[in-house]
């Protein structure tokens, strides 16, 4: 549910695209990967890897990256 309404803030601005969404920490450190985003928006509370150990992956691998968690 986070996601989409997220989504749809996003989306409601015409200067922003979304160029990916995961459904859990370890799909979103591959999309980073793949799809380098400008910034990274986390929900704390991911199947497997949470948002916390996310967001401290992203730190290592991509320390410049912004990245909110909610």
């Amino acid at each position: 549910m986070i996601r989409r309404v997220l989504r749809e803030a996003l989306t409601s601005d015409p200067e922003m695209e979304i160029v990916g969404i995961a459904a859990d920490g370890e799909t979103a450190l591959k999309r980073v990967a793949e799809l380098r985003p400008d910034i990274v928006t986390l929900d704390i509370e991911l199947p497997g890897m949470s948002g916390l150990e996310t967001l401290k992956e992203l730190r290592q691998r991509w320390p410049k990256l912004p990245a909110r968690i909610s």
